[in-house]
């Protein structure tokens, strides 16, 4: 026996528990979601390329879904193993608070330590909750999603640049664009009135100045998607200006897409993410034209058509939809 224990002392990490500790960051569903957003943590496309490259998003949030498998005491506390569809994880908390047994099946929201350069090596727990019930309520977030598009919800309150502190607006590298944009975007959809014009055209200049794009390529895009009508709805269920689908928008935070400064803030972000994994994180004057030709392809096929094909999939809607936009874009560059 004194044996046994000796060679158990021995080991740097030392399984000691049938259950895993995890700290005061156990969640329930609603202050997991709320945690979630307020982290702007990774998900979906997002976490697949952090882990990819870690060292593109240190000290940010990443979601990881998987299957814990035990615990490990640490010198400085413990940690515990999660296994995900793809690798397993150490992941490092306190060893203080409930236990859950090795097995479960949990969301777990981990913050990416200095030392990931190379792989997700030093995660540090911030937040966690069950899969199933974070599923769950995933799932009626797309459901009603989906039925938005039956009556399009659109705020009654007077819109002009609403969402924008008046020290924002003033703030804003943008301000002598709006006018402009303002005009441009009531000739395109000559329904929307003064009001919207300018709420759509600060959304626009705002969230592409944060997000480091070209305004007028969002313009393009848009004018391309939905031709600025804001409760435009495809057939497949696309919906709002950036014609954002469900699921997309529940990844996205997007919880109304037919709320113009929503689909805006989402459909930019979207488009931003698609040009850091092909870029890897260039600013918009460093961008080449295949760049934003395979971010256009990733924004209407999906990114792993473009992984597929090993770049802009054969598919005659996405050539034309790349053309269409390239052409646009031109135009309100001032090219012929």
């Amino acid at each position: 026996m004194r044996l046994r224990r000796a060679i158990i002392i021995s080991l740097p990490l030392v399984f000691l528990l049938s259950s895993v500790a995890f700290p005061a960051t156990w969640q329930s569903t609603d202050k997991y979601l709320a945690l979630r957003r307020q982290s702007k943590a990774l998900m979906g496309q997002a976490a697949t390329n952090a882990q990819a490259d870690p060292s593109q998003s240190l000290g940010g949030v990443i979601e990881l879904k998987g299957s814990v498998s035990g615990v490990m005491r640490t010198g400085d506390g413990s940690a515990f193993i999660l296994n995900t569809n793809t690798q397993s994880y150490v992941i490092k908390c306190s060893d203080s608070d409930p236990q859950i047994d090795p097995g479960s099946i949990i969301r777990a929201l981990v913050k990416i330590g200095p030392a990931c350069m190379g792989s997700l090596s030093d995660l540090i727990l911030i937040g966690a909750a069950w899969d199933y019930e974070i599923t769950a309520r995933e799932n009626k977030e797309i459901a009603r999603i989906q039925n938005l598009k039956k009556r399009p919800i659109i705020s009654k309150r007077p819109m002009t640049t609403r969402g924008f502190t008046r020290q924002e607006i003033l703030a804003g590298t943008w301000l002598d664009a709006l006018g402009p944009y303002k005009n441009a975007i009531a000739g395109f959809n000559k329904k929307l009135t003064p009001q919207q014009a300018e709420s759509i055209a600060a959304c626009i200049l705002s969230y592409s100045e944060k997000y480091d794009v070209d305004p007028r390529f969002i313009v393009a895009v848009i004018l391309a998607e939905s031709h600025f009508r804001v409760t435009a709805t495809s057939r497949k269920g696309a919906m709002g200006l950036g014609q954002l689908m469900p699921g997309t928008a529940a990844g996205l935070g997007v919880s109304n897409p037919y709320d113009p400064q929503q689909n805006l803030e989402g459909s930019i972000r979207l488009i931003r993410g698609h040009l850091n994994k092909l870029s890897g994180g260039a600013r918009w004057t460093q961008l080449t034209p295949e760049h934003i030709s395979l971010a256009l392809a990733s924004y209407n096929a999906g990114p792993g058509a473009v992984r597929k094909y090993r770049g802009v999939p054969p598919y005659r809607e996405t050539r034309a939809y790349i053309t269409k936009i390239s052409e646009i874009y031109k135009r309100l560059c001032g090219y012929k």
